[in-house]
């Protein structure tokens, strides 16, 4: 893991030596090069602090350097557009390196919400609750997307009542919701997408209501990892740092790209993928549940429960929900009919259950209530404030 950490550093610390001619794209062929070599199989609390590093680079990029012939300056310049330049090649290009640096990234996980990938949006920073049960509604969770913003407020309103609901932004504008879903924990708020450079607004409610919302890139919370990775014995000196996947006719593959466990179950993200790209995938209305199970190295099978929310705009992904699995397990086998899952509308001719042995990532404390489960207040309060 150290030595993970050095590589990684002195990626994001390459500059040219004195006196050499900058040569751009030698200079980003070599970094990603090196950045696709590294091993980022298995997630864990320095992989996260490095990976928050990174989105901290990402979103405040380095200041210019104060006039004056400094060279000092001159080269923190250079790095900074190396910097830049590498990451617009990194995400601008559907090349290994790319994928590469977005699996790093990779997923978080959120009650309600699902997976959400990490580069992509912004979560409220915390929930806001009523200072008392009953008292006031209470924003659960928030994601705020490039096409939509999606808040889940406490259940026991009325939806009909919430169809005035509206963001207010602090330079007066005002986002009324879209749509309104009920659900058996929470009611599902749509609005339209905030603007970039927006860090707070306060969702007006009926009854006066006001509650004050403060938004966070996801990249920069500390949610808890979701990498998933192949279990020691499955590895093989060709694969030994792969996610797990499983082949399929026509070079598609099936693979298991993030996983989380908490009281609701054991959540795990698939993605399909068509000759090394992303492949649309469904599930099949016609298979049956009862085949698709998890089994632990325990001996005992983890039936699906169903399934979770994933992002809204990668139709390759399918995010299933099977039972909880106990806190000591950490390597399951996946069994999984072929013909479960639709590849751009159509079942696989392969008939076959497919098996993928994955490694779950390590369990930390989650940052949210979980749906179902007591949880102590939230802070701040609602603010009930004379409506309109």
């Amino acid at each position: 893991m150290l030595d993970e950490s050095a590589q990684f550093e002195s990626l994001l610390k390459h500059a040219p030596a004195p006196g050499e001619a900058p040569q751009a794209l030698q200079a980003d062929l070599h970094l990603a090069q090196q950045l696709r070599s590294l091993d980022l199989s298995d997630e864990s609390r320095t992989r996260a602090r490095l990976r928050a590093q990174l989105a901290g680079r990402m979103h405040h990029p380095a200041a210019a350097p104060a006039p004056g012939p400094r060279p000092a300056g001159r080269r923190a310049l250079w790095l900074g557009a190396l910097i830049a330049v590498l990451l617009v090649t990194l995400l601008g290009a559907n090349t290994p390196a790319r994928a590469a640096f977005q699996r790093f990234l990779g997923y978080g996980y959120l009650p309600y919400a699902g997976f959400i990938r990490l580069a992509d949006v912004r979560i409220l920073q915390g929930p806001v609750g009523p200072s008392a049960p009953g008292q006031a509604p209470g924003v659960l969770q928030g994601v705020a997307g490039g096409e939509q913003t999606t808040l889940w407020v406490s259940a026991g309103l009325d939806p009909a009542d919430l169809s005035a609901a509206e963001l207010l932004l602090p330079d007066g504008s005002r986002l009324p919701v879209r749509q309104v879903e009920a659900g058996a924990d929470a009611l599902r708020l749509v609005f339209a997408p905030l603007p970039g450079e927006v860090s707070t607004a306060e969702l007006a409610l009926p009854g006066g209501w006001r509650l004050p919302l403060a938004w966070i890139p996801a990249d920069q919370a500390g949610l808890a990892p979701t990498q998933v990775s192949l279990p020691l014995a499955s590895r093989t000196p060709s694969a030994s740092d792969a996610a797990p996947c499983v082949d399929l006719a026509a070079q598609a593959r099936l693979c298991a790209t993030a996983a989380f466990v908490d009281a609701q179950g054991t959540h795990l993200l698939l993605q399909g993928l068509q000759a090394g790209q992303a492949a649309p995938i469904a599930w099949n209305p016609a298979a049956q549940h009862s085949a698709v199970y998890l089994e632990g190295t325990d001996g005992r099978i983890y039936p699906l429960a169903g399934f979770d929310e994933g992002p809204q705009d990668d139709p390759s992904l399918l995010a299933l929900r099977f039972t909880s699995l106990p806190a000591t397990l950490d390597v399951v086998r996946l069994y999984l009919p072929a013909q479960a899952v639709t590849w751009a509308g159509v079942p696989p001719a392969v008939d076959a259950t497919l098996q993928l042995d994955l490694r779950l990532p390590a369990r930390l404390p989650l940052r949210s209530p979980t749906p179902g489960a007591p949880a102590a207040p939230a802070s701040p309060a609602a603010i009930p404030t004379p409506g309109p």
